[in-house]
């Protein structure tokens, strides 16, 4: 059977952002994880399919919330960056994988110290890690899925041509920054 995952992130719309797609192939991998969070995007969010989430102004919620549904879970999976403090803050009784998705300015050391397994989705990632002394028996290098029937290599498509970005603009206005 496999183990129920706490999966932390800030990310809850898998059709306009990559990091969602991955927490939501995990959440396929893992049936009896669950996805939770903060995100500015949903005042709330109560979905067994995409997750749950509060907007950040109810972060006091959303941390007695965890303190109760933590310990129905055996891990605790960050999937964002090292930076996400509200995250990484909380008391943990269980291990802890981070999947640094994402870059940002680390948290305090104290805070990294918590995290039992770093996971890094590129050489580079993992590279900005052992910078930060993360020892090398905590780092992992996971390649992020790519679903091959549906992504193929091809020929130089015809111009001109769409390119995907890790996370996408709320609004169309905001392309051109």
């Amino acid at each position: 059977m496999s183990p129920r995952v706490a999966i932390w992130t800030s990310a809850f719309e898998a059709d306009m952002e990559a990091i969602s797609s991955e927490v939501a192939l995990l959440r396929r991998s893992f049936p009896r994880s669950v996805s939770w969070g903060l995100s500015h995007r949903h005042w709330a969010l109560l979905s067994p399919t995409r997750g749950f989430c509060l907007h950040p102004k109810l972060h006091l919620l959303f941390r007695a919330a965890t303190r109760l549904l933590e310990p129905l879970f055996e891990i605790n999976h960050v999937f964002g960056s090292v930076g996400d403090w509200f995250y990484l803050a909380g008391q943990r009784r269980r291990p802890t994988v981070l999947t640094a998705a994402a870059l940002s300015t680390p948290v305090e050391r104290s805070l990294l110290d918590r995290v039992d397994r770093f996971v890094a989705e590129h050489p580079a990632g993992r590279d900005d890690l052992r910078r930060l002394d993360i020892g090398e028996d905590r780092l992992r290098l996971v390649l992020p899925p790519v679903d091959l029937q549906r992504f193929r290599p091809t020929e130089r498509p015809a111009e001109p041509f769409t390119v995907l970005f890790a996370s996408s603009p709320e609004e169309s206005s905001w392309l051109d920054a």
